[in-house]
């Protein structure tokens, strides 16, 4: 057999094993368990009154990459982000949130309708979050549940910001285990999707009575 035979038959067998350790590798990744997937509810919550003639859009929720997943974030201290091995949210956390806030604040019978911007109705106002903080946290008081967002409510038709203010709750916990701390989740972000349509609320009211 000539030299080059020699060398093409090695490549061949050499070409065949990087294969079948890639195909090998493939087979590995996901071997392990699931993870366990999470989601929050939607609170049931009153109308505050005043709103009820008016439509609401709510924008896509802005975030940092850090939390534009659908991984549970954990921050070990202020300058490590980690995430939970075993356990997601259903979805990437600011549009399980954006559908949430909807469900809410549609059902609470404070609007005449809410829903996604762009979604086919012309909202009256436009309501944009920037969700600055959504996860697990070890701090000197002990772990928490920590969720912020920023608030803005715009007038739509005029594109003009009429309030802002920022929402935060931070939930000390003892609770161990994913399921656990998603309780503790759910419980903070009722409480801050009811401050919430309360807010909004009480400012087109104040908006609407002042025309």
């Amino acid at each position: 057999m000539s030299f080059l035979q020699h060398a093409g038959r090695a490549r061949a067998f050499l070409l065949a094993g990087f294969l079948f350790a890639g195909l090998s590798a493939c087979a590995l990744v996901g071997n392990g368990p699931a993870p366990n997937i999470y989601t929050l509810t939607a609170p049931d919550i009153e109308a505050a009154g005043g709103a009820a003639g008016a439509q609401l859009g709510l924008s896509d929720i802005l975030t940092s990459a850090a939390y534009d997943t659908n991984r549970i974030v954990y921050k070990p201290n202020p300058n490590e982000i980690q995430y939970f091995a075993s356990a997601r949210w259903a979805d990437r956390a600011p549009r399980m949130l954006q559908g949430l806030l909807i469900d809410a604040l549609d059902r609470s019978g404070g609007f005449a309708a809410v829903s996604r911007k762009g979604s086919g109705i012309s909202p009256d106002y436009e309501l944009r979050l920037d969700l600055r903080h959504f996860g697990v946290e070890d701090t000197d008081e002990g772990k928490t549940v920590h969720i912020t967002f920023a608030a803005r409510l715009a007038d739509y038709d005029a594109d003009e910001v009429i309030a802002s203010r920022s929402f935060e709750t931070v939930s000390r916990t003892d609770a161990q285990g994913a399921a656990a701390l998603v309780k503790v989740f759910d419980s903070a972000f009722a409480d801050m999707t009811r401050a919430l349509n309360d807010w909004v609320q009480s400012e087109i009211a104040q908006r609407q009575t002042g025309r």
